[in-house]
């Protein structure tokens, strides 16, 4: 009965993200600005974790002269480190107040499936 119960949710889960990138995303807020590109690099050190049934999935890689953090958020990748991975890199740009925040998201690309 649990299998049955994960296997709906995880099927929803998917159904969700693969509806979401096939419809246009709402309007910004007023003032924001948000861009996205996509890049690879290679996995310099990997973060998981396995509790309870749940995983967290995270990588380290090389980008810009910099060391990143690349979010696996439904953690479905099993990359190990010399692995190369392809992700989005999110820059978003908000007022406030007077000021402007300016940020950066790393995101594995898609749900990498195609990359295990």
């Amino acid at each position: 009965m649990k299998a049955i119960l994960l296997a709906t949710v995880f099927t929803a889960i998917m159904a969700s993200g693969l509806k979401a990138q096939q419809r246009t995303p709402p309007a910004l807020p007023p003032g924001m600005k948000m861009t996205s590109e996509k890049a690879e690099g290679e996995i310099v050190k990997v973060y998981s974790m396995e509790d309870q049934g749940a995983a967290f999935r995270a990588y380290v890689v090389k980008y810009k002269d910099n060391e990143v953090v690349v979010s696996d958020a439904l953690a479905m990748t099993s990359k190990k480190v010399g692995d190369k991975i392809q992700f989005h890199i999110f820059r978003s740009e908000a007022p406030l107040g007077a000021k402007k925040v300016s940020t950066l998201k790393f995101e594995v690309l898609g749900f990498g499936l195609s990359q295990k």
